[in-house]
């Protein structure tokens, strides 16, 4: 059993949670863990411990989550997932601009031959801007 069939027990079929073997629980127990710990992280580090039972904490888990209904919006957020698009690399060039005298021209100039280097560039530049 993956990971979603456990899911699909945790929040919607919870009279068929009892069929989780503990081999399921355990292998699935990484991804179950951090995937909650998205909204409680405080919970999922005191389980995220080298000697916690895996199939205990997943069986808190489901505790935990006993009265929910439905899976969680926040549960499928693609937060982890979300890349920077290329509109939202060009407001930080206006930096690089400013600092190295270059106009638009220049900028794609860079864009077009140079991708690699301006994307390093960027990187530093956003390392000391944070």
């Amino acid at each position: 059993m993956d990971f979603i069939q456990i899911i699909d027990r945790i929040f919607i079929n919870k009279t068929n949670y009892d069929e989780i073997t503990d081999e399921d629980k355990i292998a699935s127990f990484f991804i179950i863990n951090r995937k909650f710990g998205k909204q409680y992280p405080e919970v999922a580090e005191k389980f995220n411990h080298q000697y916690v039972d895996k199939a205990s904490a997943v069986d808190m888990w489901f505790e935990f989550f006993k009265d929910t209904r439905g899976i969680p919006k926040w549960y499928w957020d693609p937060k982890d997932r979300q890349k920077k698009t290329k509109s939202t690399k060009k407001s930080n060039y206006s930096i690089l601009q400013d600092r190295e005298d270059l106009d638009n021209i220049d900028m794609i100039f860079l864009e077009k031959y140079y991708e690699d280097n301006l994307k390093d560039e960027m990187k530093k530049i956003n390392k000391f801007e944070q």
